[in-house]
């Protein structure tokens, strides 16, 4: 996933037959991906009323996508599998004592470079 052409985070495409994708689809999954990024940069997590079940049910959604994302960078960044970028995640807020949510919206705004979190040593 990129935005302005710069990487954000990864996507994972499943299929049931093994084989590559045609330039066609490659083409159309980078501007779904794409697409889903630029949505997700301008998605509040907040919901708009408490008691809206949509809202909260989108608010979800965004904080996952938004973690997965923050996943995708350190993945990408660092080298390493999904799992283990999920680990250094935990390991920097926890190390720190700040939420994961915070680290995770720090990285995908771009106010922490993924090397921070690359960085970090998750617990044994």
């Amino acid at each position: 996933m990129r935005l302005q052409e710069r990487p954000l985070g990864a996507l994972t495409l499943l299929r049931r037959h093994p084989g590559r994708l045609s330039d066609d689809d490659v083409h159309l999954a980078q501007a779904l991906a794409d697409s889903a990024a630029l949505a997700l940069m301008h998605w509040s997590t907040e919901p708009a009323r408490a008691d809206d079940v949509i809202t909260r049910v989108q608010s979800v959604i965004a904080s996952k996508a938004t973690m997965e994302i923050a996943k995708g960078m350190i993945a990408q960044y660092a080298d390493t599998t999904i799992t283990e970028a999920s680990h250094l995640l935990t390991a920097y807020a926890r190390q720190r004592r700040i939420r994961l949510s915070e680290t995770v919206q720090a990285l995908v705004n771009r106010d922490m470079h993924p090397a921070a979190v690359a960085e970090a040593k998750p617990r044994t």
